[in-house]
């Protein structure tokens, strides 16, 4: 449908005046209403856009049922407004201090009761104010076609703010429209194939490398003796917390350490402080205490206590997939010796 912009009525004083809610102001002498904004609200809310003629041009107001003041883009015209002026009125008008100030009288409103919602609730906004006019035939359907492309430019706000971008090719990309979250393009799945090629060379350097057995069987004997212990908040042993693998990082970091300066196993006692997290805004810091010299003998007590007992067990090729064997000295290449 084509819509004349502009259009204007011959006079303002063709029509009695729309009753006033209770709850708006009077009338000023001479004045009528011109268009009306009504709010889907609990009291049902009315904004009156009204003019009257007064010293050779119409004067225009708007006024609420709250005496709210509002912000005129234009306050007076020597002719009655055609379509599309009235519809700049409206939409470059604001009330004062409203925090959607800015979107004009109708689309403020719109924004107001959609806020940070979702694109499901777009239509609720439309329908939560809208324009009559008894002098504008036509505004009621211009506006009911702004809502309609209202509600397109938010779900394109929404998508514009989803966007992130891609840091494998550098394009953008809307994170919720991938099963995955993830973007999947070539660079991305190249990458994945080039880091599975080089966690199976790793791997595979793993299982050559000549302290690997050493360091399987301290996993193994940490895991046995050690895995399931829980930890108070103070760090001593307790019923509060099971931080599992938090607790083994350090140790196992302490393993790769001490070879790579030395070219031999840890031995002795190795204290280190970690964090665990039991909440998204909790967080405490516990301690894990390893004796090396006495952590095999603890385990096979343990195993003989339980020896129908399934131990959880860490792959030393797994744990360290990405990260390659630790280079050793020169000398003292694996030896334990003093």
């Amino acid at each position: 449908m084509s819509i004349d912009l502009n259009w204007r009525p011959t006079s303002y004083s063709d029509f009695n005046r729309l009753p006033a809610s209770v709850y708006l102001p009077d009338y000023l002498p001479g004045e009528v209403e011109i268009a009306r904004i009504m709010i889907e609200s609990i009291l049902e809310d009315i904004i009156s856009i009204r003019a009257r003629w007064r010293s050779g041009r119409y004067r225009y107001r708007v006024v609420d049922e709250h005496g709210v003041w509002v912000e005129l883009c234009r306050k007076s015209s020597m002719k009655p407004l055609t379509l599309g002026q009235l519809i700049d009125l409206i939409q470059g008008s604001n009330q004062v201090g409203d925090p959607y100030a800015g979107n004009g009288l109708l689309e403020g409103l719109w924004n107001c009761s959609w806020s940070e919602g979702g694109s499901s609730e777009l239509e609720d906004a439309v329908n939560f104010a809208h324009v009559k006019s008894d002098y504008y035939s036509e505004l009621s359907a211009w506006y009911q076609e702004r809502g309609r492309q209202w509600r397109i430019e938010r779900v394109q706000a929404l998508q514009r703010e989803r966007m992130e971008e891609c840091s494998y090719c550098e394009k953008e990309y809307d994170p919720e429209s991938q099963d995955t979250y993830m973007h999947d393009c070539e660079e991305e799945r190249a990458y994945n194939r080039e880091m599975q090629v080089q966690r199976k060379q790793r791997k595979e350097a793993w299982h050559a490398y000549p302290l690997t057995s050493e360091i399987q069987e301290v996993f193994d004997d940490w895991w046995t003796a050690h895995g399931s212990e829980r930890m108070s908040e103070t760090g001593e042993r307790g019923d509060f917390a099971f931080p599992g693998n938090h607790a083994f990082r350090p140790v196992a970091q302490h393993i790769i350490d001490t070879i790579r300066s030395t070219g031999s196993m840890p031995s002795g006692f190795f204290t280190a402080e970690f964090l665990f997290r039991h909440s998204y805004l909790r967080a405490r810091r516990y301690t894990t205490q390893v004796d090396f010299a006495t952590l095999a003998d603890k385990a096979n007590v343990i195993r003989k206590q339980y020896p129908d007992a399934e131990w959880w067990m860490m792959d030393v090729a797994s744990y360290f997939e990405d990260d390659d064997p630790p280079a050793l000295p020169e000398s003292g290449k694996g030896d334990n010796s003093d």
